[in-house]
């Protein structure tokens, strides 16, 4: 929240913050409630609650009247367009709608929209969204039980041990009784 000299004492401020390379001031409050309970009992701006999006992938030319339109088509309640330069776009929306990636066609090139979440209420929202979208899962279905039923029934019925067969064993070398005749002959001795 931007700083100002009318402020009085309050226990819900923790200090001051700087803000940016201008050297702007901004209050620091312990809890986003105690923002939310200053905001409203001294009345500063009202979009403090607002979330703030970073839009990327729109070429420039599409200007802040396209961003906007193109925020509406894809369901975005946006409150206001506040900066867009080459790469990006940042916007504040009182709700958001799916922040899916949108592609389009620019100058006969496929592009695609971004969104990532710039404070605290975005990344709420954006979080809310991916725990309602998340399947749910049981942690034991029948299947899984019959599996391990089954698996217990064989390991019960089997009483030996078995060594699994490979192609590559070979047979244990067994020493002969006497000889075999194919014992390799001796060097001569020389006389």
């Amino acid at each position: 929240m931007p700083w100002s000299d009318t402020v009085g004492k309050t226990d819900a401020i923790v200090g001051l913050a700087e803000k940016g390379q201008q050297g702007l001031l901004a209050y620091r409050f312990r809890t986003h409630g105690d923002l939310v309970r200053y905001a409203k009992e001294n009345g500063p701006a009202t979009n403090f609650d607002l979330q703030r999006w970073k839009l990327s992938g729109l070429p420039i030319t599409t200007g802040i009247a396209g961003v906007f339109q193109t925020l509406q088509a894809l369901q975005w309640e946006v409150e206001e367009v506040i900066y867009q330069d080459n790469n990006h776009a940042v916007f504040t929306c009182s709700s958001k709608a799916k922040s899916e990636q949108a592609h389009f066609i620019f100058e006969d090139q496929p592009r695609t929209v971004r969104f990532k979440a710039l404070n605290a209420a975005a990344r709420e929202a954006a979080a809310n969204e991916a725990k309602s979208e998340r399947p749910k899962v049981s942690k034991t279905t029948d299947r899984s039980a019959v599996q391990k039923d089954f698996m217990k029934r064989i390991a019960a019925s089997s009483t030996t041990q078995m060594q699994p067969a490979s192609p590559r064993a070979q047979p244990l070398k067994q020493k002969a009784d006497g000889p075999t005749g194919e014992t390799p002959a001796g060097k001569d001795s020389k006389k």
